[in-house]
């Protein structure tokens, strides 16, 4: 019950004044905790801009090096359909950082085209 208030602190905060049992004029312990729970939506903006920024960074150099990796997969000799399994990546998207990287489209058979 208390993660349910946590979560919904703001919206909770009045209705359980005024619900709790006890003095009508005096807030319950639980309540008070609610209201200082609650933040300023510009702090939470703040806070939540700052996260995504970090994030972001570390996502950026997680697609760099799944690049690399898919393109020494594919110069290795690796299939693609086995490399598009394993990245996270579509298949055209695949093809497409061969081209870039001057990889050769395979045959059926699985041999470079020529």
């Amino acid at each position: 019950m208390r993660s349910v208030m946590v979560i919904f602190a703001p919206v909770l905060r009045f209705s359980v004044a005024l619900n709790s049992s006890g003095s009508l004029w005096q807030p319950q312990p639980c309540c008070a905790n609610l209201l200082r729970m609650t933040k300023n939506p510009l702090e939470a903006l703040d806070d939540s801009t700052r996260r995504y920024r970090q994030t972001e960074a570390e996502h950026e150099r997680s697609r760099t090096a799944v690049i690399a990796d898919v393109v020494a997969a594919l110069k290795a000799g690796e299939r693609p359909t086995d490399v598009v399994k394993r990245s996270p990546f579509t298949d055209a998207y695949v093809r497409k950082l061969a081209r870039e990287h001057g990889i050769e489209a395979r045959t059926k058979g699985g041999k470079a085209s020529s």
